[in-house]
């Protein structure tokens, strides 16, 4: 089994760190693209979403370089989502991709557990599994309130382009970097370098939320990386949803039966 899985935004960093610490088989497709939406154009029909048509494009990619398993988050909610699973594999099948969905969403812990014990190799590692979950769980919200922090950094910064070098430096090193702990450190030491950042102490940028359908929202490629493009015209971009949020909400609760938005999910 070598497992690949969907871009949205930061989401690669979590997962491959979890992927890392269980000694997974896995591949990162490249970056959202052209490529990856041609591909995906060229296969989906013609009606359906952006947002699936560059998933078919990241696991096409993904399967030219030896995937055969997709990873990734269940749906919920009024869009087609809820059924993205099954619409990838009849589509990467009539496409002759021929490759196995794991979904990552269980009615309850036993039935999520049940999913996540299909990518872990070995009892060794399935025993470690609630620390390694609990990490990535740590490294999805401090990667969102980092480029939170790069969105107020961008907008006040005295040397245009020193957040963004910093920034793209560490999304690299992410693919460079094994396992959680490893990933909590990398975000630790970017946490800090953008702290160090000169600031101009007279800035007052023009505040702007980012609002709409959350994959367009989180995954710079589909908005034609707004966000960015925004922060250098010196406006700070302010978005609610968030990556860690939808771990959250929506799967940790949905799979313990807590209730929604409570302290805890901020």
């Amino acid at each position: 089994m070598k497992i690949t899985f969907p871009h949205l935004g930061n989401t690669y960093i979590c997962v491959k760190s979890i992927l890392d610490d269980i000694g997974a088989d896995y591949v990162i497709p490249p970056f959202n693209n052209k490529k990856a939406l041609e591909l995906g154009t060229r296969y989906s029909p013609e009606m359906v979403c952006l947002p699936l048509k560059i998933n078919i494009g990241n696991y096409i990619q993904a399967y030219e370089m030896g995937a055969d398993t997709i990873l990734m988050a269940g749906g919920c909610g009024p869009c087609r989502f809820g059924y993205y699973s099954q619409l990838h594999r009849e589509i990467l099948r009539d496409a002759g991709f021929p490759m196995e969905v794991i979904t990552m969403e269980g009615t309850d812990i036993r039935d999520l557990i049940s999913r996540i014990c299909r990518v872990v190799p070995g009892k060794a590692e399935l025993m470690k599994l609630p620390s390694i979950l609990l990490r990535a769980v740590e490294i999805a919200k401090r990667a969102d309130e980092l480029e939170m922090l790069v969105f107020r950094t961008r907008a006040r910064e005295c040397e245009r382009g020193a957040t963004d070098r910093i920034y793209n430096g560490f999304r690299i090193k992410a693919l460079e970097t094994k396992g959680t702990k490893s990933i909590l450190k990398l975000l630790a030491e970017t946490e800090a370098a953008l702290k160090s950042v000169r600031l101009d102490p007279n800035a007052d940028p023009l505040k702007i939320g980012i609002v709409g359908e959350i994959y367009t929202g989180i995954e710079h490629f589909a908005s034609f990386d707004i966000q960015h493009r925004l922060g250098r015209l010196g406006a700070e971009v302010d978005r609610k949803a968030t990556v860690s949020n939808w771990i959250i909400e929506h799967m940790i609760k949905k799979a313990l039966r807590l209730p929604r938005d409570m302290e805890f999910a901020k």
